[in-house]
C-alpha cells in the first residue's frame, strides 16, 4: 500500500479536475472521484497494489487546456 499523490502546477482553465482510481489484486475498486483543483492544486489519495489510473481534465464545453504537472508515487514497504 501506499499513496498518489498528484499535483497541478498551472494550467490555462480554472476547471481542472483530478480523478485517482484503482483496482487491487485482491478485487477492490477505488476511486477518489473527480475532485476539483482549479488552476493549480494538489490530490493525494491511498493505493492498493494493482492498477491505478490518474485522470486529469476540466469541465470546459469547448476549449481544452494546457497543464503542468507533477505525479509522485509512495511506496510502504511490510
Amino acid at each position: 500500500p501506499g499513496y498518489i499523490k498528484v499535483i497541478v502546477l498551472s494550467s490555462t482553465t480554472t476547471n481542472t479536475y483530478i480523478q485517482i482510481s484503482g483496482y487491487s489484486d485482491q478485487g477492490i475498486s477505488y476511486s477518489s472521484g473527480k475532485v476539483n483543483v482549479g488552476d493549480s492544486g494538489s490530490l493525494s489519495y491511498p493505493v492498493l497494489p494493482g492498477s491505478v489510473t490518474v485522470d486529469i481534465g476540466n469541465s470546459n464545453l469547448f476549449n481544452g487546456a494546457s497543464e503542468q504537472i507533477e505525479i509522485i508515487y509512495v511506496y510502504y514497504a511490510a
